[in-house]
């Protein structure tokens, strides 16, 4: 059984999503990323190779930083494109992830910021 899928057994994350977040990021074991991650991430950094511009960019937005923290994720690969990458997550205890920054601060030329927008704060984030 997945980690998200045994949290969502306990919590109802549809009217909570930063609790049931909050309670996956805390399950995080140190095991490797599954298979099916590792090619998540592989496919979706083929997009953003299409999809992102040529060349460097000022800034970038990462959200929904769970993936980052089970395996590198996009950060690495967006912190070579731009000088800046800003993360955001609607659990606070993934946005402050130690790893995160440590993945960024691979490619020296880039600072990372990670921050949590949740609750009626995240209703205004979205808007």
């Amino acid at each position: 059984m997945t980690r998200a899928r045994s949290v969502a057994e306990e919590h109802d994350h549809a009217s909570d999503p930063t609790a049931y977040w909050d309670a996956v990021a805390r399950r995080n074991d140190a095991a490797a990323p599954p298979l099916w991650r590792l090619h998540a991430d592989l496919a979706t950094l083929a997009l953003l190779e299409r999809w992102l511009p040529a060349g460097r960019s000022r800034r970038i937005l990462k959200t929904d930083l769970y993936d980052e923290t089970c395996s590198d994720g996009l950060v690495p690969a967006l912190a070579a494109r731009a000088s800046h990458v800003a993360g955001i997550d609607v659990s606070p205890v993934i946005a402050a992830e130690p790893s995160l920054a440590r993945k960024a601060a691979a490619e020296p030329t880039c600072s990372m910021v990670t921050f949590s927008c949740s609750g009626a704060m995240a209703e205004n984030c979205l808007r």
